[in-house]
């Protein structure tokens, strides 16, 4: 990991958490203070494709796995702990990023009340611009994380308050897919890793769809993974427009070239010989 963090809450200001956020690289350390106001966001570059086919995309953004120093929030997480898209992008370069990541992160693990208050008022607000904007509210709480939102109650209530909005994900949970407790409408999109190819084909054969990584870029993906058939995961992010047992293919992304061949070695990206590599391993 490029950065290295500590979380020490301070005090409530106007009723919202400020957490100090110490944020660590090899160029030294800056605390940060954060005052929790809101959750979602818009500022992803690729949820924002989404809005060329109708959707107004949000997403929460955690610090993944155990990387803020709280608890677990990728507890199914394999590779993708050295090699997660949080340092890659704007996220490799500006501490502020990661200590607002691990903001939202403290209030997850130590206000949880407040969190699901955040998140009904982030909710309402996007719906309203969403609708002045002529599109449909498409929202991710899990971007960088992995929580199991449907085992929580006051989730499942904010579904039943925002009937038009679209909730969905990617996870590495495969029971979660075939979970008779997930709603209907929070549509999983299961992701691939090293090791998990069972799992993988299993989901695909009960209908659902699949991400994986593969050393090619967009203009030169596989047509067909497993017999089943791929399409460019990088278009947009609007997966629960995507067709049934469908591959998601999404080119693979890293920080550092050491990080590339991490994967190819461990088989985290996968490299179909008929198509041209990203990388030659």
């Amino acid at each position: 990991m490029l950065f290295k963090i500590k979380c020490k809450f301070s005090h409530y200001e106007n009723g919202f958490p400020v957490v100090d956020v110490t944020v660590s690289d090899d160029k030294g350390s800056a605390t940060i203070p954060v005052n929790v106001k809101r959750l979602l966001t818009a500022d992803n570059t690729k949820t924002r494709k989404g809005e060329k086919r109708g959707f107004l995309t949000m997403g929460l953004s955690m610090s993944p796995h155990k990387t803020a120093g709280l608890g677990n929030v990728c507890t199914s997480a394999g590779l993708c702990i050295e090699t997660c898209l949080d340092e890659t992008g704007l996220g490799s370069v500006f501490r502020s990023i990661h200590a607002y990541r691990a903001a939202k992160t403290w209030l997850w693990f130590n206000d949880r009340k407040l969190f699901w208050e955040i998140l009904e008022t982030d909710l309402a607000r996007a719906t309203r611009k969403a609708d002045r904007e002529n599109l449909e509210l498409a929202f991710r709480p899990n971007m960088f994380s992995d929580n199991q939102y449907e085992k929580f109650p006051a989730f499942r209530k904010l579904l039943d308050r925002f009937p038009g909005a679209h909730p969905y994900d990617y996870t590495k949970h495969h029971k979660r897919m075939f979970s008779s407790s997930r709603p209907d409408k929070y549509h999983l999109t299961y992701s691939r890793s090293e090791k998990r190819d069972r799992q993988a084909v299993d989901c695909l054969e009960a209908g659902f769809n699949v991400a994986v990584v593969f050393n090619h870029d967009e203009n030169h993906l596989p047509r067909f993974w497993n017999s089943f058939p791929v399409q460019n995961g990088s278009e947009n992010d609007i997966r629960f427009i995507d067709p049934p047992a469908t591959v998601i293919g999404l080119p693979m992304k890293y920080g550092r070239i050491k990080q590339a061949h991490r994967m190819l070695e461990t088989g985290f990206a996968v490299t179909d010989p008929s198509c041209k590599p990203m990388i030659v391993a």
